[in-house]
């Protein structure tokens, strides 16, 4: 089954490939990466061989996590990796604001907590709905962070 899924998206490009020559465009194959989606038992059933793809001259490993549009995706679909990175962006943000904020007032700080740490937060949400509630605590003590008194 993973040979048959290996040599089908292999195939696809190697269309692309081709497609994108035809229009004097290149594939830059050293860009690209390559995420196997499923279950943690599933993916720990593919050996390393099944997991590589080669493409033109380029041999390409798996990675455990890729950011589309800013979101970022795991092999498992669990979100973890995009909560992390956006409750890691946040605090640093909240950091620097904690820095500066006797210097810019209640009000301006009132304002740039949304501005700069909701936004973040905000951004891709809907992908988080169904998630289990465990993934979800460290995006909630961002806002808990956030509502800090004047």
């Amino acid at each position: 089954m993973v040979h048959t899924v290996t040599s089908r998206l292999s195939e696809c490009i190697a269309d692309v490939t081709d497609w994108c020559g035809s229009r004097r465009l290149q594939l830059n194959s050293t860009k690209t990466e390559l995420m196997w989606f499923g279950t943690s038992s599933s993916l720990c059933g593919l050996s390393p061989f099944d997991k590589s793809l080669a493409i033109s001259d380029v041999n390409l490993q798996p990675v455990e996590s890729v950011r589309n549009l800013g979101v970022y995706f795991d092999s498992e679909l669990s979100m973890k990796a995009h909560v992390s990175k956006t409750t890691k962006a946040a605090f640093f943000r909240l950091r620097h604001l904690h820095q500066i904020r006797h210097l810019l007032g209640c009000e301006v700080t009132s304002n740039l907590v949304p501005a700069l740490i909701i936004s973040c937060l905000d951004y891709g949400n809907a992908l988080l709905a169904g998630l289990p509630h465990t993934t979800l605590p460290p995006l909630q003590h961002v806002i808990n962070t956030a509502v800090w008194p004047c």
